[in-house]
């Protein structure tokens, strides 16, 4: 058997069962949610919630594991995701999204925000009794460069660095590196006055871009 071929079978192994780490970790929390909802009869809350599932499932029933999709569904997808946990966590959950119009046609990993929102809401909002703001940023570092950057304003020295369900931070570095290599990369920490920052770099490479090469 060519080694070639058997290193890129590992490879999109790998990646496979990274992503399918993540519906089942994510289907058992929005469950649990609907299940909450309906027992304080908040009916309505419930459904929206339910039909923003169906539409952010559509989406990652559509791509295969190893896919890339653009930033701009991307970030589509997250802001069901977020609309989901804003039903949930009402006004202690404050949404912003801060993405270069430039950016909006690189191609990104599938999903590969979601782990670090599912991190920001589970150890800065859920944690806190005020609002906290989740902000998304997406900007060109340079000719060559994406950057992504998940932030909160929560206790920020509670994040770990693999959420307790095992999809987390440390996911998504593996899964940039499986495909990008040195070039992809994953730093966070706590931001300076308080609160967390997950950051990703990985090479900006738009669809036509990918299609010609």
């Amino acid at each position: 058997r060519n080694p070639s071929v058997a290193a890129i079978a590992q490879a999109e192994a790998r990646l496979s069962a990274l992503r399918m780490q993540l519906n089942p970790h994510f289907l058992f929390n929005t469950l649990n949610a609907v299940s909450s909802l309906l027992l304080d009869k908040r009916t309505e809350d419930a459904d929206a919630m339910l039909g923003r599932l169906a539409r952010f499932l559509r989406f990652a029933l559509e791509v295969l594991p190893d896919d890339e999709t653009t930033l701009e569904d991307e970030i589509a997808a997250q802001r069901l995701y977020l609309e989901i946990e804003q039903i949930r966590f009402e006004e202690r959950l404050q949404i912003a999204f801060d993405v270069e119009a430039g950016c909006l046609p690189a191609l990104v990993p599938t999903l590969i925000l979601q782990p670090l929102l599912e991190n920001a809401v589970k150890y800065g909002v859920s944690r806190s009794t005020r609002p906290v703001h989740v902000r998304v940023c997406a900007r060109r570092i340079d000719a060559n460069r994406l950057e992504l950057c998940v932030t909160d304003d929560g206790g920020g020295i509670a994040h770990p660095v693999s959420s307790g369900g095992g999809v987390g931070l440390a996911n998504v570095a593996a899964r940039l590196r499986t495909i990008y290599g040195a070039e992809g990369m994953l730093d966070s920490g706590p931001m300076e006055g308080g609160g967390f920052i997950a950051r990703i770099v990985l090479p900006f490479v738009t669809v036509s871009e990918a299609a010609e090469s």
